[in-house]
Order: C-alpha cells, then sequence, then structure tokens
C-alpha cells in the first residue's frame, strides 16, 4: 500500500508541475493525468532495461537475463522499440472489469498518446544540428511542460518527447556569447519539437521496419509534428 501511495503522489506531483507551465496550452486534467501515469510507467520500465549487463540489481533478481543467456535481455529491450503509443482505456475495456461501469464523460475525451522516448527510440541520441553522437550528447529528463496537442492527418492526438542536450553545441554557444558574436543557443532539443526533426527525410523517421522503410502509425504523428511545426523550444 505504501509503495502505492508514493506511485500517487509521484502522478500527481508531475501532472501539477506540467500543468503550471501550460499557460498557453490545454491544461486538461484526466489528459494530464493519464500523461503522467503513461510517463511513471516508462520510467520504470527504461530503469529495468537499461540495466547494465555487467552490474545492477536486475541481475541478482533475474540472474537468467545475463547469466545464462544473455541474447534474452537485448530480444527484450528491441521488443519494445516500436510501441510507443499509449491509449487509454475505453468504455469496454471497463466493463470487461465491472459489468456495471461507472461511466465518467470527461474520461471518453482523453486522447492517445505517443511517446518518442530513448527506451523505444536509441538511434535518436544525435544532435540535430552537429550531428554529434556518443559522450557529447545526454538525455536530460522530460519535456517541463507535458504533452502536447497533435493536429494529425488522420486523427488528433497527442504526444511526449525527451530533451537531448549537445555538450559540443553548448560550449561553442558559450564561447561566442564570451566574445560577444551572435549565437544561436540552441542545444538543448526536445524530441517532439520540429527543430528536432528538421534535418532528417521522411524515410530516415524510425518506425517498426527501417529496412523496408515502412513507418508505423505511431510515428506517422511525428511526421505530422514536422509538418506543423510545432513553435515551442523545448517541447
Amino acid at each position: 500500500m505504501a509503495l502505492y501511495q508514493i506511485y500517487r503522489e509521484q502522478v500527481e506531483r508531475r501532472w501539477k508541475g506540467w500543468q503550471k507551465r501550460r499557460s498557453s496550452q490545454t491544461q486538461y486534467v484526466p489528459q494530464l493525468e493519464w500523461a503522467a501515469h503513461v510517463v511513471e510507467y516508462v520510467n520504470w520500465i527504461h530503469g529495468l532495461v537499461s540495466t547494465k549487463l555487467a552490474s545492477g540489481p536486475l541481475r541478482a533478481v533475474v540472474p537468467l537475463l545475463h547469466q545464462q543467456n544473455p541474447q534474452i535481455h537485448l530480444r527484450m529491450y528491441k521488443r519494445l522499440q516500436g510501441r510507443p503509443r499509449f491509449i487509454p482505456p475505453g468504455y469496454l475495456h471497463a466493463t470487461r472489469r465491472n459489468l456495471t461501469v461507472d461511466i465518467q464523460p470527461e474520461t471518453a475525451y482523453v486522447k492517445a498518446l505517443t511517446v518518442i522516448h530513448p527506451l523505444y527510440f536509441p538511434e535518436l541520441a544525435k544532435c540535430p544540428r552537429c550531428a554529434a553522437t556518443g559522450p557529447a550528447v545526454s538525455w536530460t529528463g522530460w519535456t517541463p511542460s507535458g504533452h502536447r496537442e497533435v493536429h494529425g492527418i488522420d486523427r488528433e492526438e497527442t504526444a511526449i518527447g525527451y530533451q537531448l542536450r549537445c555538450q559540443r553545441c553548448a560550449e561553442g554557444a558559450a564561447g561566442q556569447q564570451a566574445t560577444g558574436q551572435d549565437s544561436e543557443a540552441n542545444f538543448c532539443f526536445a524530441t517532439t519539437n520540429h527543430l528536432f526533426w528538421q534535418a532528417y527525410e521522411h524515410w530516415e523517421i524510425p518506425g517498426e521496419d527501417p529496412a523496408s522503410h515502412t513507418i508505423g502509425g505511431a510515428m506517422k504523428l511525428t511526421i505530422n509534428m514536422h509538418i506543423n511545426k510545432l513553435e515551442s523550444p523545448t517541447s
């Protein structure tokens, strides 16, 4: 019970923090709360699958992954990729648990959420400005204002991204500012911002089958975001 209470407090703290930073965006509470639940789930899964093979608590708890067949860990990780679209449970889902469902009309307006996170797309760890990879770039956390509304070609949904920081661009911007030169101090990019995707061709956007350049339904939203050119530089 204590663990569940901690989880609920984390979810509430997260969506209320987003709400304070969304002065120009929708503040529909059920949507914010749904996104906060998804984020906590992704954080938990990411913490499990990103544990290094050589050490970590997962080795002691599930030694099979690391001692008997390390490839199981790799297969589990790959199965997560390309499936970052979370659909809120509807009325039919509720009837499977309780025949007399307590219908709450406001939850019917909760939209699906696409998560653009390194758990699902590790290949996105590349600076969109200078193409730096490896130690020069690092993931710094979720976008501070939460999800974005996505006006897609065929549906209305939402998307939430992670932020990528480029140390090379940060050092270059600091150097130009020190000498009084004009600089574009863009070194932190959100994966739900058009600046992150402007150097990508549409066939380069990751999907479920990169070999055949087939783009999954979830990544169509990313293309839509690229077309819509979201204005905020942080989310």
